[in-house]
């Protein structure tokens, strides 16, 4: 269990689940690859369920070719945590918005750990297990309405 504050206020959350939601591999490797070789499209979507009084945060994840549009693999995985005072934090609200940016962080940090290690296992034995997921700054998300 984690805690940080917001506004003077305690934040314990724990993990309650993760899953793999979407995963695809091209197991052939192609022919050719690009010289600029394999790139990373990366989205992050932070969530919230009142009913369960837990937050998701989802990362998907693309590994193509950089020249082209092939898609090599791509994974979606949701981490969903809960938090013990989910109540006083959203208040009704039905925004994360109400999470500091020091919550959020340390959220995307357990979650883009989280995916690269399913990434490092599910890619492990194919042409692409030397492609672990690169070290990302989890504050580089841009927020999109």
């Amino acid at each position: 269990m984690s805690a940080k504050k917001i506004s003077q206020q305690e934040v314990g959350f724990k993990i309650k689940s993760i899953r793999v939601l979407e995963k695809s591999v091209v197991f052939e490797a192609p022919e050719k690859i690009s010289q600029d070789g394999i790139n990373y499209q990366i989205a992050i979507n932070v969530g919230q369920n009142k009913d369960t009084q837990s937050v998701s945060n989802t990362l998907a994840v693309l590994i193509k070719n950089s020249d082209s549009e092939s898609i090599y693999a791509s994974f979606k995985i949701q981490c969903e945590y809960e938090f013990l005072n989910f109540n006083d934090i959203f208040d009704g609200k039905e925004t994360s918005a109400n999470l500091s940016s020091q919550v959020i962080e340390t959220l995307n940090i357990i979650t883009i750990g989280t995916v690269r290690g399913i990434m490092f296992s599910e890619l492990s034995g194919t042409w692409l297990q030397d492609e672990i997921l690169p070290v990302i700054d989890p504050n580089s998300f841009k927020e999109q309405k």
